[in-house]
């Protein structure tokens, strides 16, 4: 029968614990890796992104139905060329319900506003990647009103909110538009963006480093 030293033992199961520590950080730093990655592919320009939201917005809320009369308060001013012009895209586009007689509805836009916010992942400030969150926030407020009447025939207010991310080395491209509402805004971190989970990331990797040279069997 072959004894096995105690020595001979400690080694193996100091071994074995190595290797369970080493799959383990690894496995830590490829979800932190990973997990910080996304596979959404970029979305296009934040101009292009706007058209498509405006239009969606009037889809649902117009689909159908003869084309409004469309009125635009003072406190939509600065935005009225893009409004005016998804508006008249839009239009031409749809599939709307002929117009009937004079008394058809007016659209009346009151409040507006787009917003566009970025956020650095861990991994690219680790240099893994040049992805970049971005955050893009759509608000319409308004009503439809009956000309005739005066009367308000339904409230309108929408707001959408969309993810996804673009790469931070076509920012230029992305922002490219001759409205100010495409230019986006850097936000500043949280603590673990700024600090907790790129310290993991670091530990990780030197710790990944640090076994590899010192794991022996």
């Amino acid at each position: 029968m072959v004894r096995i030293k105690d020595k001979d033992l400690q080694k193996y199961f100091q071994a074995v614990k190595l290797k369970a520590t080493h799959f383990y950080v690894l496995a830590v730093f490829l979800f932190f890796v990973f997990g910080s990655v996304s596979q959404a592919q970029n979305k296009g320009s934040n101009l292009s992104l706007a058209d498509s939201v405006y239009y969606s917005v009037l889809d649902s809320l117009l689909n159908g139905i003869p084309e409004p009369a469309l009125k635009m308060y003072d406190s939509v001013s600065g935005d009225a060329a893009f409004l005016r012009s998804g508006w008249i895209h839009y239009w031409a586009a749809a599939d709307a319900m002929p117009l009937r007689d004079s008394s058809a509805l007016k659209f009346v836009m009151d409040r507006f506003e787009i917003t566009v916010d970025y956020y650095e992942n861990s991994g690219r400030l680790l240099g893994f990647n040049r992805k970049m969150k971005r955050r893009f926030s759509f608000f319409l407020q308004g009503w439809l009103e009956d000309p005739v009447s005066g009367k308000v025939v339904r409230s309108v207010s929408v707001k959408k909110i969309k993810d996804d991310f673009i790469d931070a080395g076509n920012l230029s491209e992305i922002e490219k538009s001759p409205f100010r509402f495409t230019k986006g805004t850097m936000k500043t971190k949280s603590v673990w963006m700024r600090y907790i989970q790129p310290g993991i990331l670091i530990g990780a990797v030197s710790a990944i480093v640090y076994l590899f040279f010192n794991v022996r069997t």
